[in-house]
């Protein structure tokens, strides 16, 4: 799900919304995800114009709330910025903090529920 603050806000590119399946190196290619794989909570990324990924995805700043449930990943809430870096707050930092615990278990039951076939990550399907 996407939320724009504005319509003038610049919008994921519409050829990487739909579902793919990453390839088994993929936390080997991106290290937030690893550090979301590895259980870290939150990164904060202030500057992302040096990230090629980043820019392709339109992002110039944004938080990783990592969304897990009994040590496994299921999500990331990812508020960010489109236009211009951002020095994120404590006050930032403890708002996705605080909602983490309570989308984890929604977003890990809807995966669930919904996209049982999607839910295989590095060949296992969850329990």
């Amino acid at each position: 799900m996407r939320w724009l603050r504005a319509p003038g806000v610049r919008d994921v590119p519409e050829d990487i919304r739909t579902w793919s399946v990453e390839g088994a190196d993929l936390a080997a290619r991106d290290p937030l995800f690893a550090r979301a794989l590895a259980g870290v909570e939150l990164d904060c990324v202030a500057d992302a114009s040096d990230n090629a990924l980043e820019r392709a995805l339109g992002h110039r700043a944004f938080i990783h709330g990592n969304l897990h449930v009994d040590g496994r990943l299921w999500g990331t809430v990812q508020p960010g910025m489109t236009g211009a870096p951002r020095a994120w707050t404590e006050r930032d930092r403890s708002a996705v903090l605080r909602v983490r615990p309570l989308l984890a278990p929604l977003v890990a039951a809807l995966a669930r529920a919904r996209a049982p076939s999607a839910l295989i990550v590095a060949g296992e399907l969850p329990e």
